[in-house]
């Protein structure tokens, strides 16, 4: 169920950009997605102020990759490797499904983002749990099941 709505979400990003409506470079060409701001403060108030000192804004290119289904992991071999770890966890049958997933995660304006120490960003959805990490070159690194305070300790 978690993939459909995932998949459904990525559908209506997808739509919803080409439409020119939302995200993306709509706003000026400033690239800011309208809602990063508000949701950063609003996720702050509610979390652990541990947690919410460390949301910072998605990368809007990042972002636009995600909507359009276009993050990648680096090679096929990391592709199987962690469908084969974490596809069943996160509700995906197959490797394009849990590829598709990780990109509505990223995609996602609820989700929670921050910046690691080597530059990596992670990005969190608190109501389902599902974490993903992009590389700074903009590879999907991992999707998987995790908790606010795992997230809190990258």
């Amino acid at each position: 169920m978690k993939v459909l709505a995932s998949l459904l979400a990525l559908a209506v990003a997808a739509l919803l950009s080409i439409a020119g409506v939302g995200g993306g470079s709509g706003l000026g060409g400033s690239g800011i997605r309208p809602n990063a701001v508000a949701r950063t403060e609003i996720a702050s108030t509610a979390l652990p102020s541990s947690v919410a000192d460390q949301l910072t804004d998605a990368p809007a290119s990042q972002v636009q990759a995600a909507r359009a289904g276009e993050l990648r992991f680096r090679g096929a071999d990391r592709l199987s490797s962690h469908f084969g770890k974490h596809g069943a966890e996160v509700g995906c049958s197959t490797e394009p499904e849990y590829v598709a997933a990780a990109n509505a995660v990223v995609a996602n304006d609820a989700a929670l983002h921050k910046e690691e120490a080597d530059g990596d960003d992670i990005y969190y959805l608190e109501e389902t749990g599902e974490l993903v990490v992009v590389s700074t070159k903009g590879y999907i690194r991992t999707y998987f099941i995790s908790n606010l305070d795992y997230f809190g300790r990258q």
